[in-house]
């Protein structure tokens, strides 16, 4: 995780905990969760620059993808960001509906006028 200008940069990796090979393909689904697991404001967008390409991956391999947050209320207004307090970051892998929930204990922006949260497509590790 890198933190800078307001911007909390961050990876999510993937592994292949099958017996065969499995492709990834495109974005997954990010969003902020609430103790109760409740999604707490927007879903993340997708950061459409880099063009999703299918990730071939064999028994016990990763692959990632590229994510960012805003760092608390980064230069919003209290009434325009409405910072809430956030227990997990919800993932779905691109393809699934199974969600994981990844412990993210921060306080983030959580009004619907507000889009921070981004996330690329799956990529190889590099």
């Amino acid at each position: 995780m890198d933190t800078a200008a307001g911007t909390t940069h961050f990876q999510l990796v993937f592994q292949n905990t099958g017996d065969s090979t499995c492709t990834l393909t495109g974005f997954p689904g990010v969003s902020f969760r609430g103790r109760d697991g409740a999604q707490i404001g927007n879903a993340a967008d997708r950061d459409t620059d880099t063009a999703a390409t299918p990730v071939t991956l064999i028994p016990n391999a990763h692959a990632a993808a590229d994510a960012q947050a805003p760092s608390g209320r980064s230069g919003y207004s209290e009434a325009e960001c409405r910072l809430k307090s956030v227990s997990f970051l919800g993932v779905f892998p691109p393809g699934s509906s199974d969600q994981i929930d990844a412990p993210w204990k921060t306080a983030e922006c959580t009004s619907s006028a507000i889009h921070g949260l981004k996330v690329g497509p799956v990529h190889p590790i590099r």
